[in-house]
């Protein structure tokens, strides 16, 4: 609760905890002994939904030495798909909101960024959650916006793409 209300990983709350030798409430304890708990009896109660499921890699990533997330994959999922979402939605909006060609903007997934000079082209656009905003604007300005269709036909040397003057 502490990492989510401060924006920040439960390690560096850890961290911080443990260097100035500070203590949680009695009610964090119960919380991590009820896991602790929940865990050895093999179900996990997801924090987001509150769905109690099997414990295994079906219902739950696993990081490493076995520790399983806190949420479910399906919870899991729906988040990240939030995340690149949002995150596609606020490139295609710096880069003008519709296809530099045709005019297309009806659906957010039939957009894509093509490199204008693809010696110049760093990484993948497409790596949308890796990287800050700041970070994509410079790889975005190296790039238009375009429909799948006129992306296709850039690529397959139909059409050719001119700056607007």
């Amino acid at each position: 609760k502490m990492a989510r209300e401060l924006k920040c990983s439960q390690g560096a709350i850890k961290h911080w905890l443990k260097k100035w030798e500070m203590k949680t409430n009695a009610k964090w304890t119960i919380e991590r002994k009820n896991i602790r708990l929940e865990i050895e009896s093999g179900y996990k109660t997801c924090s987001r939904c509150h769905q109690k499921l099997p414990l295994n890699s079906n219902n739950f990533y696993m990081r490493k030495e076995r520790i399983f997330h806190y949420w479910c994959k399906k919870c899991n999922n729906e988040i990240s798909l939030q995340k690149q979402t949002e995150r596609k939605r606020k490139c295609v909006d710096y880069k003008g909101g519709k296809c530099n060609i045709c005019g297309y903007n009806k659906y957010l997934g039939s957009l894509d960024f093509h490199h204008i000079d693809p010696t110049k082209k760093e990484y993948n656009i497409s790596n949308l959650d890796t990287y800050s905003l700041e970070v994509l604007h410079k790889e975005l300005d190296k790039c238009i916006l375009v429909c799948k269709n006129c992306h296709g036909e850039i690529h397959g040397g139909i059409t050719k793409w001119l700056p607007r003057m």
